[in-house]
């Protein structure tokens, strides 16, 4: 049901003239500048981000970014923000998104 919905999205927004990408790790101070105007009270703050910068150099905190095109234009809409734990695990510490693309979520 949920690849429905994705694809249901997808169909709808390429009439408006949107793509969209899946992307990971191209820009870690956008994703965190977005995160902040995305949560005004965000928990996420200088030292944990000192913490992820280094974790993100080292390749242990990977950002999953989503991008929009509309024509030349290409934004980030949205993005998680984890690392792996245990051995087969993932942990999604959290995530923004672009309001004005709430019907793209």
């Amino acid at each position: 049901a949920r690849l429905r919905d994705v694809a249901r999205v997808l169909r709808s927004q390429a009439g408006r003239g949107r793509t969209f990408s899946l992307r990971v790790n191209t820009d870690l101070s956008l994703a965190l500048a977005k995160l902040q105007e995305h949560h005004e009270d965000n928990w996420v703050g200088d030292i944990l981000e000192s913490i992820w910068r280094t974790m993100f150099v080292r390749g242990e905190l990977l950002v999953f970014e989503l991008w929009a095109r509309e024509g030349d234009s290409e934004k980030m809409i949205a993005a998680d923000f984890g690392h792996p734990h245990s051995t087969l695990g993932f942990y999604v510490a959290t995530r923004f998104f672009d309001r004005e693309y709430k019907t793209c979520m």
